[in-house]
Protein backbone atom coordinates (compact mmCIF):
# COMPACT_ATOMS: atom_id res chain seq x y z
CA UNK A 1 0.00 0.00 0.00
CA UNK A 2 1.35 3.41 -0.97
CA UNK A 3 1.90 6.14 1.59
CA UNK A 4 -0.87 8.72 2.01
CA UNK A 5 -0.90 11.77 -0.25
CA UNK A 6 -0.67 14.82 2.02
CA UNK A 7 -2.71 16.88 -0.48
CA UNK A 8 -5.59 14.42 -0.51
CA UNK A 9 -7.66 16.46 1.99
CA UNK A 10 -7.86 19.45 -0.39
CA UNK A 11 -10.58 17.79 -2.51
CA UNK A 12 -12.20 15.76 0.29
CA UNK A 13 -14.78 17.98 2.06
CA UNK A 14 -15.83 15.26 4.54
CA UNK A 15 -12.23 14.77 5.60
CA UNK A 16 -11.66 18.53 5.78
CA UNK A 17 -14.61 18.83 8.16
CA UNK A 18 -13.21 16.08 10.39
CA UNK A 19 -9.73 17.62 10.37
CA UNK A 20 -11.21 20.98 11.34
CA UNK A 21 -13.19 19.49 14.21
CA UNK A 22 -10.15 17.62 15.51
CA UNK A 23 -7.98 20.74 15.19
CA UNK A 24 -10.36 22.53 17.58
CA UNK A 25 -9.92 19.94 20.31
CA UNK A 26 -7.11 21.78 22.10
CA UNK A 27 -9.31 24.83 22.63
CA UNK A 28 -12.52 22.98 23.53
CA UNK A 29 -11.61 19.73 25.30
CA UNK A 30 -10.96 19.85 29.04
CA UNK A 31 -9.07 16.57 29.21
CA UNK A 32 -7.53 13.86 27.05
CA UNK A 33 -10.55 11.58 27.28
CA UNK A 34 -12.78 14.28 25.80
CA UNK A 35 -10.24 14.64 22.98
CA UNK A 36 -10.33 10.88 22.36
CA UNK A 37 -14.12 11.06 22.21
CA UNK A 38 -14.06 13.73 19.47
CA UNK A 39 -11.45 11.83 17.46
CA UNK A 40 -13.44 8.60 17.70
CA UNK A 41 -16.65 10.36 16.66
CA UNK A 42 -14.96 11.57 13.49
CA UNK A 43 -13.53 8.11 12.82
CA UNK A 44 -16.99 6.63 13.23
CA UNK A 45 -18.51 9.23 10.89
CA UNK A 46 -15.93 8.72 8.13
CA UNK A 47 -15.35 4.97 8.26
CA UNK A 48 -18.42 3.36 9.93
CA UNK A 49 -16.12 0.73 11.46
CA UNK A 50 -17.31 -2.38 13.25
CA UNK A 51 -14.61 -1.55 15.81
CA UNK A 52 -11.84 1.01 16.27
CA UNK A 53 -9.31 2.01 18.88
CA UNK A 54 -6.83 4.64 19.98
CA UNK A 55 -3.86 2.99 21.69
CA UNK A 56 -0.79 4.55 23.30
CA UNK A 57 2.55 3.02 24.21
CA UNK A 58 2.69 2.92 28.01
CA UNK A 59 5.90 4.40 29.44
CA UNK A 60 5.50 2.04 32.42
CA UNK A 61 4.87 -1.31 30.75
CA UNK A 62 6.18 -0.63 27.24
CA UNK A 63 2.99 -2.19 25.90
CA UNK A 64 0.57 -0.76 23.35
CA UNK A 65 -2.49 -0.15 25.54
CA UNK A 66 -6.03 0.68 24.42
CA UNK A 67 -6.97 4.15 25.66
CA UNK A 68 -10.29 4.64 23.85
CA UNK A 69 -12.27 2.07 21.89
CA UNK A 70 -15.38 1.48 19.82
CA UNK A 71 -16.89 -1.98 19.56
CA UNK A 72 -14.55 -3.45 22.18
CA UNK A 73 -15.43 -4.99 25.58
CA UNK A 74 -15.51 -2.62 28.52
CA UNK A 75 -12.37 -4.13 30.07
CA UNK A 76 -9.47 -3.70 27.64
CA UNK A 77 -6.57 -4.25 30.06
CA UNK A 78 -5.99 -7.77 28.73
CA UNK A 79 -5.85 -6.49 25.14
CA UNK A 80 -2.48 -4.73 25.39
CA UNK A 81 0.05 -5.75 22.73
CA UNK A 82 3.80 -6.08 22.85
CA UNK A 83 5.46 -3.72 20.38
CA UNK A 84 5.98 -5.62 17.14
CA UNK A 85 3.23 -8.15 17.87
CA UNK A 86 0.06 -8.11 15.77
CA UNK A 87 -0.72 -5.59 13.06
CA UNK A 88 -1.06 -2.64 15.45
CA UNK A 89 2.07 -3.71 17.33
CA UNK A 90 3.97 -3.87 14.04
CA UNK A 91 2.83 -0.34 13.18
CA UNK A 92 3.96 0.82 16.64
CA UNK A 93 7.36 -0.76 15.99
CA UNK A 94 7.96 0.35 12.40
CA UNK A 95 6.08 3.66 12.35
CA UNK A 96 4.43 2.79 9.02
CA UNK A 97 0.71 2.41 8.33
CA UNK A 98 -0.69 -1.00 7.38
CA UNK A 99 -3.87 -1.96 5.54
CA UNK A 100 -4.72 -5.65 5.91
CA UNK A 101 -7.52 -6.41 3.41
CA UNK A 102 -8.19 -9.81 4.99
CA UNK A 103 -6.73 -10.22 8.47
CA UNK A 104 -7.30 -13.98 8.43
CA UNK A 105 -4.84 -14.22 5.55
CA UNK A 106 -2.29 -11.95 7.25
CA UNK A 107 0.36 -13.72 9.34
CA UNK A 108 0.89 -10.56 11.39
CA UNK A 109 -2.67 -10.50 12.71
CA UNK A 110 -3.41 -11.32 16.36
CA UNK A 111 -7.09 -11.67 17.22
CA UNK A 112 -8.14 -9.50 20.17
CA UNK A 113 -11.88 -9.37 19.46
CA UNK A 114 -14.24 -11.26 17.18
CA UNK A 115 -15.71 -10.23 13.82
CA UNK A 116 -12.68 -8.39 12.42
CA UNK A 117 -11.96 -9.16 8.78
CA UNK A 118 -9.98 -6.13 7.58
CA UNK A 119 -7.97 -3.47 9.40
CA UNK A 120 -6.21 -0.17 8.81
CA UNK A 121 -3.66 0.86 11.44
CA UNK A 122 -1.74 4.15 11.41
CA UNK A 123 1.09 5.34 13.68
CA UNK A 124 0.81 8.32 16.03
CA UNK A 125 4.18 10.08 15.85
CA UNK A 126 5.12 12.94 18.18
CA UNK A 127 8.48 14.68 18.01
CA UNK A 128 9.88 11.89 15.85
CA UNK A 129 8.81 9.25 18.39
CA UNK A 130 6.08 6.65 17.86
CA UNK A 131 3.64 7.14 20.77
CA UNK A 132 0.64 5.09 19.67
CA UNK A 133 -1.59 3.68 16.95
CA UNK A 134 -5.08 4.41 15.67
CA UNK A 135 -6.83 1.53 13.93
CA UNK A 136 -10.20 0.92 12.31
CA UNK A 137 -11.72 -2.49 11.62
CA UNK A 138 -14.49 -3.84 9.44
CA UNK A 139 -16.34 -7.13 9.64
CA UNK A 140 -16.18 -7.29 5.82
CA UNK A 141 -13.16 -8.38 3.78
CA UNK A 142 -11.53 -5.59 1.74
CA UNK A 143 -14.04 -3.04 3.02
CA UNK A 144 -11.67 -0.09 2.73
CA UNK A 145 -9.64 1.38 -0.13
CA UNK A 146 -6.68 3.67 -0.81
CA UNK A 147 -8.81 6.73 -0.07
CA UNK A 148 -9.72 5.35 3.38
CA UNK A 149 -6.07 4.54 4.03
CA UNK A 150 -5.12 8.15 3.28
CA UNK A 151 -8.04 9.51 5.28
CA UNK A 152 -7.07 7.64 8.44
CA UNK A 153 -3.45 8.75 8.20
CA UNK A 154 -4.61 12.38 7.85
CA UNK A 155 -6.92 11.96 10.86
CA UNK A 156 -4.09 10.43 12.88
CA UNK A 157 -1.66 13.22 11.99
CA UNK A 158 -4.17 15.90 13.00
CA UNK A 159 -5.13 14.01 16.16
CA UNK A 160 -1.57 13.85 17.44
CA UNK A 161 -1.13 17.60 16.93
CA UNK A 162 -4.22 18.31 19.04
CA UNK A 163 -3.26 15.74 21.69
CA UNK A 164 0.22 17.28 21.93
CA UNK A 165 -1.36 20.64 22.71
CA UNK A 166 -3.56 19.12 25.43
CA UNK A 167 -0.64 17.18 26.94
CA UNK A 168 1.40 20.40 26.99
CA UNK A 169 -1.42 22.31 28.67
CA UNK A 170 -1.78 19.59 31.29
CA UNK A 171 1.98 19.58 31.88
CA UNK A 172 1.96 23.36 32.43
CA UNK A 173 -0.98 23.09 34.85
CA UNK A 174 0.79 20.32 36.77
CA UNK A 175 3.99 22.36 36.94
CA UNK A 176 2.03 25.35 38.22
CA UNK A 177 0.32 23.22 40.87
CA UNK A 178 3.66 21.76 41.93
CA UNK A 179 5.24 25.18 42.27
CA UNK A 180 2.30 26.41 44.34
CA UNK A 181 2.51 23.36 46.58
CA UNK A 182 6.26 23.77 47.06
CA UNK A 183 5.77 27.46 47.84
CA UNK A 184 3.15 26.58 50.45
CA UNK A 185 5.47 24.03 52.03
CA UNK A 186 8.21 26.64 52.28
CA UNK A 187 5.83 29.17 53.81
CA UNK A 188 4.62 26.64 56.37
CA UNK A 189 8.12 25.60 57.34
CA UNK A 190 9.01 29.24 57.98
CA UNK A 191 5.82 30.31 59.75
CA UNK A 192 4.56 27.20 61.58
CA UNK A 193 5.95 27.05 65.11
CA UNK A 194 3.74 24.16 66.26
CA UNK A 195 5.37 20.87 65.26
CA UNK A 196 2.24 18.76 64.67
CA UNK A 197 0.76 21.55 62.61
CA UNK A 198 3.90 21.53 60.49
CA UNK A 199 3.70 17.73 59.91
CA UNK A 200 0.03 18.04 58.95
CA UNK A 201 0.73 20.92 56.60
CA UNK A 202 3.62 19.16 54.84
CA UNK A 203 1.56 15.97 54.42
CA UNK A 204 -1.35 17.95 52.99
CA UNK A 205 0.99 19.64 50.52
CA UNK A 206 2.46 16.30 49.45
CA UNK A 207 -1.07 15.00 48.82
CA UNK A 208 -1.80 18.01 46.59
CA UNK A 209 1.59 17.82 44.87
CA UNK A 210 1.31 14.14 43.88
CA UNK A 211 -2.45 13.83 43.37
CA UNK A 212 -2.34 10.67 45.49
CA UNK A 213 -5.26 9.04 47.28
CA UNK A 214 -3.49 9.23 50.63
CA UNK A 215 -0.23 10.58 52.04
CA UNK A 216 1.55 9.86 55.31
CA UNK A 217 4.50 11.40 57.10
CA UNK A 218 6.66 9.14 59.27
CA UNK A 219 9.78 9.96 61.25
CA UNK A 220 12.74 7.61 61.45
CA UNK A 221 14.30 6.90 64.86
CA UNK A 222 17.86 5.80 64.07
CA UNK A 223 18.47 4.49 67.60
CA UNK A 224 15.37 2.27 67.68
CA UNK A 225 15.51 1.51 63.93
CA UNK A 226 11.81 2.23 63.56
CA UNK A 227 9.47 4.72 61.97
CA UNK A 228 6.62 6.47 63.77
CA UNK A 229 3.52 7.83 62.06
CA UNK A 230 3.08 11.60 62.54
CA UNK A 231 0.41 12.63 60.04
CA UNK A 232 -2.12 11.12 57.61
CA UNK A 233 -4.00 13.03 54.91
CA UNK A 234 -6.86 12.91 54.33
CA UNK A 235 -8.04 11.55 57.68
CA UNK A 236 -10.38 8.62 56.98
CA UNK A 237 -11.69 5.45 58.67
CA UNK A 238 -9.07 3.36 56.86
CA UNK A 239 -6.26 5.60 58.09
CA UNK A 240 -7.20 4.78 61.70
CA UNK A 241 -6.06 1.20 61.10
CA UNK A 242 -2.51 2.29 60.23
CA UNK A 243 0.10 1.10 62.71
CA UNK A 244 1.65 4.10 64.43
CA UNK A 245 5.09 2.55 65.06
CA UNK A 246 6.81 0.07 62.73
CA UNK A 247 10.18 -1.62 62.80
CA UNK A 248 12.14 -0.73 59.69
CA UNK A 249 12.08 -4.29 58.34
CA UNK A 250 8.26 -4.32 58.64
CA UNK A 251 7.79 -1.24 56.51
CA UNK A 252 8.31 -0.54 52.83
Amino acid sequence: MSQPNKNRSIDDPELLLSLYRISQISSSAFNVREAFQVIMEEIQRLFHPSSASIALISPNSGLLEKEFTLGYPADTEELALHIGKGISGRVAFQGKAIYAKDVLQDSRYVQLIENVRCKIATPMISGGQIVGVIDVDSDQVDQYNDNDFQRLQAITDEAILSLQAIWKQRQLVNQSDQLNALFNVGQNVVSNLELQGLWDSITESVLDLTGSRMATLQLFDVDKNQVSLQAVKPPSPESRSLIEVLQLEESM
